[in-house]
C-alpha cells in the first residue's frame, strides 16, 4: 500500500475521540497516513491535543480547497483544463452532477495525486462526496472504505435517491464498516448489502483510563456519572430523575453531569425544580484527562442514552468502554447499541428503555452491595481490555486496508 487516507468533514472533531485514536493507531503501525478534511479547526478544540501532537497528526493534514485567492484559484483552474484529459473528466464531472461549476476542477486538481494503490476509510458516510463521483468517471481507482458511525444511518436519501446510492456503495465503495450489529441492521434494513458490511466495534486505549490505584476517597457519598452532550438523544434528564428518586429513598449520592449543549437552561431548572443543588452538578465540556480522572472517583455510571424525535438511537456507546476500564460498572437503558458493550450482571445492569424506576433499582443493588460493586468493577476492566482494546479492534480495521 502506498498511502492511507482517512477523509472527513472536519478535524479535530472533539466528540468523536475514537476517530483519532484510529488515525494516531494506524500512524504507530507504520502506515504512510494522511488526513484530508473540509475544515480544519485550531487544535486547542480538541479535547486529544497532547495525543494529536504526540503522532504528528497536523502536519499530515491535507485541507480541501487551496488557501489561495479567488482569482488565483480560477486561474489555477483554466491551466488545469488546457490538458485534453482533464478537461474530459471535468466534462464527465459535469454530465454526472447535471452542472458546470469549477468545483469539479478543483476536486480534479485535488485528487489527482492519489492512486490505484491509495486506500481511503471515509468516516461518517457524510463525508464520501466527491470520491464516489471520481469513481464512478475513472479518475480515481483506489479504494474505499466507509464508516458508519450512527447519525449517518439516519438521513439517508428516500425512494430512487436511495436506490441509487445503494447501487453506489455495492459497485463502488470496497467495504462499510460500522460499531454494532444494531447499526448493521439498521443499514440492511434500508436495503445495503449485509455481506459488505463488516461489525468492527470502537476501540480504546484502555491504558488512559485503567484504575491507578483508589481514587475514591473513603467516607464520601455514593457518585454517579455521565457523560455526552445536553442533547435529548443522551437522555439526561432521565438521570436526573434517578437521582432525585434516589435521594428521596434516603441514599447519599452526588450525581454529576459532564457535556455541553442545547439543553442546559431546560436541565439547570429541572434541578431547580427538584431542588438537588448540591447533589446534581453539570460541569460542561471535559477534556480527556479530566474525563479519566472524573471516571475514577466514581461508582456507577449512568448511560441514559434514548430515542430523540426522530426516533433516532445511539449506535455504540464509547463512555460505555471508557467507563467500564476504569472500573465503573454501567446502568443503562436498552436502547441501540449501546447492550453490546455490556455483559448483563456481570459488568452492568441493563433495564428497559426510559424505565427511570428499574434504574434507581439497579443503581441500588450496587449501592447496597459492595461485595457485588467490587466484582462487578474488577470484571468491567478485564471486559473491555479483552474485547475493546484499541489494539485488537485496530487490527480488523488493517486487515481490510491490507
Amino acid at each position: 500500500m502506498k498511502r492511507l487516507i482517512y477523509k472527513l468533514r472536519e478535524i479535530p472533531i472533539a466528540s468523536e475521540t475514537f476517530i483519532i485514536s484510529n488515525i494516531a493507531h494506524a500512524i504507530r503501525k507504520g502506515f504512510d497516513v494522511y488526513v484530508i478534511a473540509d475544515k480544519v479547526y485550531p487544535l486547542e478544540t480538541s479535547s486529544q491535543k497532547s495525543l494529536i501532537n504526540e503522532v504528528g497528526i497536523p502536519k499530515r493534514i491535507l485541507k480541501y480547497r487551496s488557501e489561495s485567492g479567488k482569482r488565483r484559484r480560477i486561474q489555477e483552474g483554466i491551466w488545469f483544463l488546457l490538458n485534453p484529459t482533464n478537461f474530459y473528466f471535468f466534462c464527465c464531472l459535469c454530465l454526472r452532477s447535471k452542472s458546470v461549476t469549477l468545483e469539479h476542477v478543483y476536486h480534479l486538481k485535488f485528487y489527482e495525486k492519489f492512486d490505484r494503490d491509495d486506500v481511503f476509510h471515509v468516516h461518517f458516510a457524510t463525508a464520501i462526496s466527491p470520491l464516489l463521483n471520481l469513481i464512478r468517471i475513472g479518475f480515481l481507482k483506489s479504494k474505499v472504505i466507509v464508516t458508519f458511525h450512527g447519525y449517518d444511518a439516519y438521513i439517508l436519501p428516500k425512494g430512487n435517491k436511495l436506490e441509487r446510492l445503494i447501487d453506489d456503495y455495492r459497485k463502488y465503495v470496497h467495504a462499510i464498516t460500522v460499531n454494532s450489529q444494531f447499526l448493521k441492521n439498521r443499514l440492511v434494513s434500508q436495503g445495503f448489502d449485509k455481506v459488505k458490511i463488516h461489525v468492527i466495534p470502537v476501540g480504546i486505549d484502555c491504558s488512559k483510563f485503567i484504575q491507578k490505584g483508589n481514587s475514591r476517597a473513603l467516607n464520601e457519598n455514593f457518585k454517579l456519572l455521565s457523560i455526552g452532550r445536553l442533547i435529548p438523544l443522551k437522555g439526561h434528564r432521565f438521570g436526573i430523575e434517578v437521582a432525585k428518586k434516589l435521594i428521596d429513598r434516603g441514599h447519599d449520592i452526588q450525581y454529576t453531569i459532564a457535556g455541553y449543549g442545547e439543553l442546559l437552561k431546560p436541565l439547570e431548572e429541572l434541578i431547580a425544580d427538584y431542588k438537588l443543588e448540591g447533589k446534581v452538578f453539570l460541569i460542561g465540556k471535559q477534556s480527556q484527562e479530566k474525563i479519566a480522572a472524573l471516571l475514577q472517583a466514581s461508582d456507577i455510571f449512568l448511560m441514559t442514552s434514548t430515542y430523540n424525535r426522530v426516533n433516532r438511537r445511539e449506535a455504540f456507546g464509547m463512555v460505555s468502554l471508557e467507563a467500564q476500564v476504569a472500573g465503573v460498572p454501567v446502568v443503562g437503558f436498552n436502547s441501540g447499541g449501546f447492550p453490546e458493550t455490556v455483559i448483563e450482571d456481570v459488568t452492568g445492569f441493563i433495564v428497559d428503555d426510559r424505565d427511570v424506576d428499574a434504574m434507581v433499582l439497579a443503581v441500588e443493588k450496587l449501592l447496597l452491595n459492595n461485595d457485588l460493586l467490587e466484582s462487578m468493577r474488577k470484571n468491567a476492566t478485564q471486559h473491555i481490555i479483552d474485547t475493546f482494546d484499541i489494539n485488537s479492534v485496530a487490527e480488523a480495521y488493517f486487515g481490510l486496508y491490507q
